[in-house]
């Protein structure tokens, strides 16, 4: 059963699902609207708040780990279970650790342990001409 939390800081404008869905309710408060959701180039859904007549981008499995995942752990991330960047259902999602999460998708096949290795020495990499350019004036 589909369960629905307003969202917190919004005024009651806003509300997100278990299942990953959200609604607008306008400026009246009382005719609610499915909102849309786009897919990133990174293949993470999102949704657009208006607070303030500010647009404000979110990550939909963020507002639904949010509203309905205790973090007892205070872990930073959010894990997709089953690796699908766009199923946001509070059953597929999880807290972890970016060490976590990193571990979760080397373990799934979602992404190979050589470009991991890959971008670290890049960071690396970048740390060292950072400091060159700044020791070298």
């Amino acid at each position: 059963m589909e369960e629905w939390k307003s969202i917190e800081g919004f005024s009651g404008r806003y509300q997100v699902s278990n299942q990953g869905r959200f609604l607008s309710f306008g400026r009246n408060l009382n005719t609610p609207t499915l909102l849309k959701i786009d897919v990133m180039s990174n293949g993470y859904a999102k949704v657009y708040l208006y607070k303030n007549k500010k647009r404000i981008m979110h990550y939909a499995h963020r507002l639904v780990a949010q509203h309905f995942l205790p973090n007892v752990d205070n872990k930073p991330e959010v894990n997709h279970k089953d690796g699908n960047r766009l199923n946001n259902a509070v059953g597929n999602l999880e807290w972890s650790t970016a060490k976590e999460n990193t571990q979760h998708a080397l373990t799934h096949g979602l992404r190979h342990p050589k470009v991991v290795e890959m971008r670290k020495r890049i960071k690396e990499l970048e740390r060292e001409v950072e400091t060159l350019k700044t020791a070298g004036g």
